[in-house]
This record gives structure tokens, sequence and C-alpha cells, in this order.
């Protein structure tokens, strides 16, 4: 019969703990067990276990002559960091020092060990310290961005403070596409090193989207709700924002315990700027909104341009969104079935508070790290 690790361990521990009393074992184990016939190792077997844990620190005994010789030895290490400093973009997948089978190997005929994908991880991670760190997309900013930035972590932190319930009270929204053919999947853009190298870059559209509308709060999911082009429009604007939340989102927020302690956050984009949807903004959520300010109508707290890492639709919604429907096996390929997925992925964020708790507690620490990096960006984790 074989067994597994752990019924080894187990075996082992119940003989010492029994004074190496091999029919109390027994009896102990089939009660355990609730099987009067269940087959136990002789006793000499277990001993030799214990023997071979205590020489070898593993069950298993001595490596046999057709075993693979441990790969994490200092020159495999070194050759690992020469690897990787030179080219910090590798793979841990696709890598000259990864075997083909799962386990670790002997050398190649070019002297390169050949290893297992978790040890070479294990490398990078426990002996050089080194992190996998992905691709950011972030918007460059401009010279007086930081100051507002700054002026709106600080204020906002006051505001926190002042009021328990504000953080619960604040209704994140935005607007993003979903490419059928997928968005940049930053999980394939790595760089190893030991620190953080801040890497940013900003990519690409496809021709085949849906435009998505959405509001997060700890309260709960608002949307989604998908713009249709309309004529010679080339996309979402103020009349479109102002139908939207006439119809369907005020409605919706309506049923929300907390409606009227809301506070509506959306970022400067030029469809959040019309008079018109200010003025409904006003109407019902009065001193209560987060926004671009205009000199017809100034808001209550102005949102600082180029921010979206500070706005839970940007930091976390989005990127969970995509990642849930882009790396499942069986991707959308049709419009149809994209959106059905959206709706899908909104539906189990608004089933799960915990979720957006978290979510939305992570906005107050990037306030402070976006005040401690003196208006600083902050990367999106």
């Amino acid at each position: 019969m074989t067994y597994t690790d752990q019924q080894k361990a187990h075996l082992v521990l119940m003989l010492v703990e029994e004074a190496y009393d091999y029919a109390q074992l027994k009896t102990r184990f089939r009660s355990e067990t609730r099987n009067g016939r269940a087959k136990i190792p002789e006793k000499r077997v277990i001993v030799k276990w214990i023997d071979d844990f205590r020489a070898t620190g593993s069950v298993h005994g001595k490596r046999g002559k057709n075993k693979p010789k441990r790969v994490r030895t200092k020159e495999a290490i070194e050759d690992v960091r020469e690897a990787f400093t030179a080219n910090p973009h590798l793979s841990t997948r696709r890598n000259p020092f990864v075997s083909t089978g799962d386990t670790d190997s002997e050398e190649d005929d070019h002297g390169t060990v050949r290893m297992s994908q978790r040890s070479l991880q294990r490398i990078l991670k426990e002996d050089l310290q080194m992190r996998p760190y992905h691709l950011q997309m972030a918007h460059a900013l401009e010279e007086t961005d930081y100051a507002a930035r700054i002026e709106f972590a600080r204020t906002e932190l006051d505001r926190l403070d002042e009021d328990a319930n504000r953080l619960n009270n604040l209704l994140f929204t935005d607007e993003a596409h979903f490419h059928l053919d997928g968005s940049v999947n930053r999980q394939d853009w790595i760089m190893w090193a030991d620190e953080n190298p801040h890497w940013f870059d900003v990519r690409r559209l496809h021709p085949q989207k849906l435009t998505v509308w959405m509001g997060i709060g700890v309260e709960g999911v608002v949307g989604p709700y998908f713009w249709e082009r309309q004529g010679n429009e080339r996309g979402i604007n103020g009349r479109w924002m102002t139908e939207l939340y006439q119809e369907h989102v005020i409605p919706e927020l309506q049923t929300w315990p907390n409606f009227n302690s809301l506070i509506e956050q959306h970022d400067g984009a030029p469809p959040h700027i019309l008079g018109d949807f200010l003025e409904l903004l006003g109407q019902q959520f009065p001193n209560r909104w987060i926004g671009r300010r205009t000199r017809a109508h100034p808001s209550p707290v102005t949102w600082p341009p180029r921010s979206p890492d500070l706005t839970a639709c940007d930091y976390w919604l989005w990127g969970y969104m995509k990642g849930r429907i882009y790396h499942r096996e069986q991707r959308p390929s049709t419009l149809e079935e994209l959106r059905a997925a959206i709706e899908g992925v909104a539906n189990e964020i608004r089933g799960d508070r915990a979720l957006r708790e978290r979510v939305v507690a992570d906005y107050r620490r990037r306030l402070h790290e976006c005040f401690l990096r003196d208006g600083g960006q902050v990367e999106i984790r």
C-alpha cells in the first residue's frame, strides 16, 4: 500500500506519542479511521521513516542514484542572477534554465543546470529577493498636477478623519472600453528586479469593443450600462450621461439605504462637465459630489486631473473585471458574449460586500501614499 507524506507523518507522530507501542498504535489508528481492518505498515517501516527524517529531513530517505541533485547551488543562483540582470524581462516558463518536465534534472551538454519552474522561482524570490513587477498604465502628470494632488489628498484625508461614514458613502464612477480581442495583458509584461522599477507604459486601442459605465461603493454596484452609438456620435457625451443618470442611475441609487448621504465621484472627462449633467448632480447630491471644477458649476470637492490611481474604478474595478473575463479558458468571441461576461462579473462583485469594503478602504491608503510621494503616482497593484 502506498502512503502519502501526510499519512506517513501522522503514523510517525502516533508511534512517538505511544512510546513506540505498536499494538497501541494499531488500536488508535483503527479507532481514528473507524475501520477495524485498516492496514498500517509494519513497525520497522515506521521506525525507518523516523530514522530517515532524522538523517535527511525527509521521510523519503536518502537521495537515490537516479534522483536529480539539488539545483539551488551557489553556482546556479549566480547564473540565474546574471541572466535576469542582463534581461529582466525573461519568462520563468520559457527559459533556458527550465527543464521540460516538472522536476529538476542534471546539467545539459552546455553545462547549464536544468530545473523546474518552481525551483527557478524559488531562486528568484528566496535567494535573490527578486519580485515580478508588472506593467503599469498611467497618465503622465503635468507640472501643475502635483500641487493639486497633494492638496486633494491632504484635504480628503481630513474629511475622512472628520466623518467616520464618508468612506462608506463614496460612490466611484467611470467608463471603460472592453475590447473583444482583450486589452493589454499586464500579466505577460513582467520585469524581475530586487527593487520596484516603477515601470509605466501606455498602449493602444482595438476596433471591436463595448463602452461600459459603472459605479462602485461599499453599499453596492451600479450598472453596468452600455453606451450604444447613435448617429455620428464618436463616444460618450454629456447628453448621454445626463439621460443615463436620470433614467437609470438615480432610480437605482434611490433604493440604497444611504442614498441621501452618497458622495458621487467622477473624473474630469469632457462628458462629465456638461452644464445639464452638473446641474442634475447638484440637485441629487447637494454639496456631495466630487468632480472637475467649472465656472458655472464649481464642484463641492475638486477632483485632481490625471488621477486614475485614486479612484476605485481605475485602481481596481476595471482591471479585476478584465482579468476575470480575458483570463478564463473560453474567452468571449462575440460582443454579445462579452456583454454577458461583463454583466456576470458585475453581479459577482455586487454580491460580495466584504470585497467592496476592502477595495474602497484602499482609497485612504492611496491618499496617504500620494501625499507622501509629493503628489506622485500611486501604483495600481
